[in-house]
């Protein structure tokens, strides 16, 4: 750790403490905000730093550096943030997963061979690890979307294989990032299988997005501007395939429950 970046990674973890947790994520993330500035202008030179971070997910300073580490995109973060969401997506800390499935989904076509490994061994131990999924499914690529294919065929010709972990909804969901018209007989396929109304109605929305891109989101747009006096001013919680309140046109899931 050279001179420069000692001294920014210790008031990055200058919060990670009694007094620190009581002040929220939102004033904490104000404080550091210089300071987060600092290390990404920095770049791969502070990346050794930032990776020992993801070592305590219990701290301000991991998720912080999660944050960093999207913004700089590199490569070399790969294996950290995979390792990250395999040790912490089944554990007290899984929704910090979050930022690791971002950052690798900023990152890019250079995590898709080291994502594609760790979810096809997930499946073969038949975990169905969800941020890691979606960090995969997000980046629109060849063999990405080769990989769905198969998966979903697999699971049409053989669902006794799939029972129990394999969630057909939110592993095809993904189809909407790949945006390639001719999966759209699979999914219909899929639609007609055995399905709880839940599922069936995510992949019917991926159908119709798939379908029409440009009036599934005007059509979304549209519903949230009708839900917002109801749902806004009433305190009444989103449904996370519900049209985003905010009016984004996004399911409220890929919007702000993010945020939230």
């Amino acid at each position: 750790m050279n001179a420069e970046i000692i001294p920014l990674i210790t008031e990055l973890q200058r919060f990670d403490n009694k007094e620190g947790y009581a002040l929220g994520y939102r004033e904490v993330s104000r404080r550091v905000e210089p300071t987060r500035g600092k290390l990404i202008a920095l770049g791969e030179n502070a990346l050794p730093s930032l990776h020992d971070l993801l070592l305590h997910e219990e701290r301000w300073s991991c998720i912080f550096a999660l944050e960093i580490l999207r913004e700089i995109k590199s490569g070399q973060s790969v294996p950290h943030l995979v390792a990250y969401i395999q040790k912490n997506e089944d554990g007290e800390y899984w929704d910090s997963c979050e930022g690791a499935m971002l950052a690798l989904g900023a990152i890019g076509n250079p995590a898709v061979p080291s994502l594609l490994e760790a979810v096809k061994a997930s499946f073969a131990e038949k975990r169905f690890l969800t941020f890691l999924v979606e960090a995969l499914t997000r980046i629109r690529h060849d063999e990405v979307y080769a990989f769905m294919v198969d998966i979903v065929e697999d699971y049409l010709n053989d669902r006794d294989n799939y029972q129990g972990w394999f969630r057909p909804d939110m592993f095809t969901y993904g189809f909407e990032n790949q945006a390639r018209k001719e999966v759209l007989p699979l999914l219909r396929r899929l639609g007609t299988t055995p399905l709880s109304q839940d599922e069936s109605g995510e992949i019917q929305g991926t159908i119709r997005v798939i379908e029409d891109p440009e009036g599934y989101e005007d059509g979304m747009k549209k519903m949230a501007e009708g839900l917002k006096p109801i749902l806004l001013p009433a305190g009444k919680k989103t449904g996370r395939n519900e049209p985003c309140p905010c009016g984004s046109g996004k399911k409220y899931k890929k919007c702000c429950l993010r945020k939230a």
